[in-house]
């Protein structure tokens, strides 16, 4: 079994040399882009019925998602494990209209917290997993700490777990040039690893709720289209009246 660092580096090897597939709109069926423009219409909803001032982007590569500060007019940090996309990302926030009060930083998602991040402990941040990056992360107990122990909001973006969700995934995987591919259901989820060390996870919703112990907190699910899935967990100090999307 590898160790806890072995385990990162193959990760952020694996993203530095086959990630930028993954967010080639070339490899997306009809099924991916439309679960991409619910993703986005989630995170608008979210980011316009909240009183959030930062958005922080897990997993953020060339900094996706700086349009949604820019649209939002508030603040930004994206953090990633492949130096050359924080490079880019940094760039992209320096040609944008958040320039100073924007960026992004070279950091695991098991790293973050408080003293890494001040963004979570002076405002209020929406913390935001795209487009199943949480389901990306390997080490599911490192991350559970992470999440049970930040006071913040966060959105993650996710797959269901039905058939066509399934289907639509495999279909995506092949799209992107990997090999070998493998699906594994379990009581965890539905898996899938290629030879190109892809490993990568949609949650069964009520193994991933109770893993994450939110009884203390408002969670709101949205099963929208064929395939996609969010999950909008409210910390116990910003719960707020329901709001339509």
């Amino acid at each position: 079994m590898n160790s806890a660092s072995e385990n990162d580096l193959i990760v952020s090897t694996f993203y530095d040399s086959f990630g930028d597939s993954l967010v080639d709109s070339s490899n997306f069926s009809n099924d991916i882009e439309s679960y991409l423009v619910l993703e986005d219409k989630m995170v608008n909803s979210i980011l316009g019925n909240g009183n959030y001032s930062c958005l922080v982007e897990v997993g953020c590569m060339e900094g996706r998602s700086i349009y949604l500060a820019e649209s939002h007019q508030i603040s930004y940090c994206g953090i990633d494990i492949v130096k050359r996309y924080i490079e880019k990302a940094n760039i992209a926030i320096r040609e944008s209209k958040i320039e100073k009060h924007g960026h992004a930083k070279l950091l695991s998602a098991y790293d973050l917290n408080f003293d890494t991040v001040p963004e979570l402990l002076n405002k209020s941040c929406l913390v935001y997993f795209p487009f199943n990056c949480f389901g990306n992360i390997p080490d599911f107990k490192r991350i559970k700490n992470v999440i049970c122990n930040l006071n913040a909001d966060i959105f993650i973006s996710t797959y269901q777990t039905n058939a066509c969700a399934h289907r639509a995934r495999s279909d995506y995987y092949k799209k992107s040039g990997y090999s070998e591919i493998q699906c594994n259901f379990t009581d965890e989820g539905v898996r899938f690893s290629s030879k190109e060390n892809l490993n990568t996870i949609a949650y069964e919703l009520n193994f991933l709720l109770e893993s994450l112990n939110v009884n203390s907190r408002k969670v709101t699910i949205y099963d929208e289209g064929k395939i996609f899935r969010g999950i909008y967990i409210q910390a116990p100090s910003s719960i707020t009246p329901d709001f339509k999307v």
